[in-house]
């Protein structure tokens, strides 16, 4: 009897190791880690680089800067041409002229930073004149400001104080001899208190002029730009 026994548990030994294996059951009871070589396969938000999963988006109104604060946000504002209290001293290259205007607008600094972009104005092969002018406003008082002398606006200055919180504004004008300004207007007001700034003069129309006024309640300016065409004369 044990003899038989002995027999039947050799047989059923043999028997199951020629069983073949099961490959695919084995693989997902005891998965085997990747080999250092192996390419690890990630989803297309995983490869993308961290940066641009986590980039800040661009401040577009004050309830995203009063979240992020203002110290927090002057790194990310390079193409802006000021900090926030910081004075102003923007000038195009000579024979251009300001065509874009952007600001925003902080309650924690009650200030704004300001962005202005040049485009080509004047002919290149013929001299310009410029000069700048003293500051046009006091704190608190409506800014009303035209450049003389058919000349067109190329510069920018502004100083801020903490006590008013308010900008005084000088600017640099610009002309070219045999050069007129025609069909003049004013654009309606851009923003409200505390709200975004944009403006881009229209195709052939160059700055010339701006007019503001403060309120204390927003500590804020409402703007609007003068533009005109120009021509030969």
């Amino acid at each position: 009897m044990q003899q038989l026994q002995l027999l039947l548990l050799v047989a059923l030994a043999v028997g199951m190791e020629a069983k073949p294996l099961n490959t695919d059951s084995a693989a997902a009871a005891h998965p085997r880690p990747p080999s250092p070589t192996s390419p690890v396969p990630v989803s297309a938000e995983q490869d993308a680089e961290p940066a641009l999963l986590s980039a800040p988006r661009s401040p577009t109104n004050d309830s995203v800067l009063s979240v992020a604060g203002v110290t927090g946000l002057k790194s990310l504002h390079k193409r802006y041409v000021n900090d926030y209290d910081a004075p102003i001293d923007f000038s195009c290259p000579a024979h251009q002229s300001i065509y874009i205007i952007h600001s925003i607008h902080n309650n924690d600094a009650e200030d704004r930073i300001w962005d202005f972009r040049c485009k080509e104005t004047f002919d290149l092969s013929r001299p310009v004149s410029s000069f700048a002018t003293s500051y046009v406003n006091t704190f608190d008082e409506k800014l009303d400001f035209t450049c003389p002398f058919n000349s067109i606006v190329s510069g920018i200055g502004s100083y801020h104080n903490n006590d008013a919180e308010d900008r005084r504004w000088k600017f640099t004008c610009t002309m070219q001899a045999n050069v007129c300004l025609g069909a003049c207007q004013w654009t309606d007001y851009l923003n409200d208190f505390d709200s975004p700034i944009f403006w881009v003069a229209p195709d052939s129309r160059y700055l010339v002029g701006a007019h503001s006024y403060h309120s204390n309640d927003a500590e804020d300016r409402r703007w609007k730009f003068q533009f005109c065409t120009k021509a030969a004369c």
